[in-house]
C-alpha cells in the first residue's frame, strides 16, 4: 500500500473514534455551561489527540504533531457537527411543513 493509501487508511480508522469523542463531549457539555462553541471543539481535539499515540504505535508514524492531521481532524469535527445539526433540524421540522434552512 502506498503512502496515500496508508494515510487514507489511518483517516478511515479515526472517523469512528472522532465520532465517539464528539458524542462524549456533547454529553459532558450538557452539564457544563462553559463548554460551548470553540471550547467544546477544543475539548474534542484534545480528546482525539490524546488517543492518537495508541494509533501512532500501531502505524509507527507521528501524527499527533503533524499540523495537517490536526487541521484535518478539526475540519472533520466541524463537518460532523454540521451534519448532526442538519439532521436534528430535519427531525425537528417534521410535521411542521416548514422547510429546513
Amino acid at each position: 500500500m502506498g503512502r496515500i493509501g496508508k494515510f487514507l487508511s489511518l483517516g478511515l480508522k479515526l472517523v469512528p473514534y472522532i465520532g465517539v469523542a464528539i458524542n462524549t463531549i456533547e454529553m459532558v457539555a450538557s452539564t457544563i455551561k462553559e463548554l460551548r462553541g470553540p471550547a467544546k471543539k477544543q475539548a474534542v481535539l484534545d480528546a482525539v489527540t490524546k488517543g492518537l499515540p495508541i494509533v501512532e504505535n500501531l502505524i509507527d508514524r507521528d501524527v499527533v504533531n503533524d499540523s495537517k492531521v490536526v487541521e484535518a481532524v478539526g475540519d472533520f469535527i466541524d463537518a460532523y457537527v454540521s451534519l448532526q445539526n442538519a439532521i436534528a433540524a430535519v427531525k425537528a421540522s417534521k410535521g411542521t411543513g416548514e422547510p429546513v434552512e
